[in-house]
Order: C-alpha cells, then structure tokens, then sequence
C-alpha cells in the first residue's frame, strides 16, 4: 500500500481552478460546500499527487467513492469535457483578441481623422508623433466631435500667419494653438459646450 503524501497547497489551486472550483462528480461549488481534492487512481492502488491524478469533490461524493477506481468510461468523459472547455476557451480568447485587435483599428481611424482635421485647418504643418500620442490621449477623455469643435476654438483663437494675406499658419501659433485643444475641450465640457455637457 503506498504512503499517502498530503498534496501540495499550490497544487490543490491548480486542481480548483481546473475545475471551477466545482465538485466534478454532483457539480456542487464552493462556497456551498467545502472542497476536497480526490485521487482518481486511489492512493492504495499507487495513485500520486499528479495534477492529472487529482479531480475536485464535494465530501459527499469524496466520502462516497471512498478508494474506488473511477471507470474508464467516467475517465474518458471528464478528459473529453475537459478538452471540450478548452476548445471553447482557446476559441473565446480568439474571438476576444479579434475584438481588441478591431478595437486598435478603430481607434487609429479616429485617431487618423482627428490629426487630419488639425492639418487641414493647420496649413503648412503636419503632426509629428509626439503629437500624435497627445492627440491619442485627449481620444480616452474626449470624443472626436469635442476634439475637433476644440481645435476649431483653438485655431480661431491662437492661430497668427506669416504674412498678408498668407494661409501658412506661424509654427509658434500652430504649437501654442495645438497645446491648447485639450483644455479648451476641458472648458467647454465643464460649461456645458460639449457635447456631453
């Protein structure tokens, strides 16, 4: 008869988490119960603490198998749910990746309309990457709407130009003006301007 060697806390963690934190036999789940990790091949027959060799169970269903051998058909069955739950894991992070890399799409779409309306209204200068990443920032707080109508508000306000009757906006302007589209968005939010106001 082997020794029973107790399992590991670690290793009981991994046998939960396995499975739920739900007793594989009745499915009754903690906290209702209290857990107990079971050998499949009993410990009398040799069977050790491998994770594959351990299966989580309510006392009941644990206290009623006592040192039987599960069947290989049950075996089979668990293994088989087991991989199932995988698959439909594996294909959930799937469709989970899929949405985030859509996501990234979408936000550098608007962050492409939103730099393009600044050059377009900022003729003559084109945002660098810094700018970029500032204007990737000001898209968490603010919606593109309240971004654009805030550089309209800063360009009107900030821009100066670099001679009669020129459209080629200063580059002291056009930074000054461009430093300023995320407080003016701020403002206008704060005072009920915005869209959200």
């Amino acid at each position: 008869m082997a020794k029973r060697v107790a399992v590991s806390k670690k290793t009981r963690f991994e046998v939960f988490k396995r499975d739920r934190f739900r007793c594989q036999y009745c499915g009754a789940t903690s906290p209702d119960v209290l857990l107990h990790i079971d050998h499949i091949h009993p410990v009398c027959d040799d069977g050790g603490n491998e994770v594959e060799n351990l299966i989580t169970a309510c006392p009941d269903c644990n206290h009623g198998k006592g040192a039987m051998l599960l069947g290989d058909r049950a075996v089979a069955e668990k293994t088989r749910d087991r991989l199932d739950e995988l698959a439909e894991q594996r294909e959930q992070l799937d469709m989970l990746l899929e949405w985030k890399r859509e996501l990234v799409s979408f936000k550098d779409k608007l962050l492409d309309h939103v730099a393009g309306y600044w050059e377009s209204i900022a003729i003559g200068w084109s945002i660098t990457p810094a700018g970029r990443t500032r204007l990737r920032k000001l898209l968490l707080d603010f919606t593109p709407e309240e971004i654009t109508e805030a550089m309209d508000i800063a360009a009107f306000q900030y821009f100066r130009y670099e001679g009669e009757g020129s459209h080629k906006v200063t580059g002291k302007s056009w930074s000054e003006a461009f430093s300023k589209i995320g407080g003016i968005a701020y403002n206008r939010r704060e005072r009920g301007d915005g869209r959200n106001g």
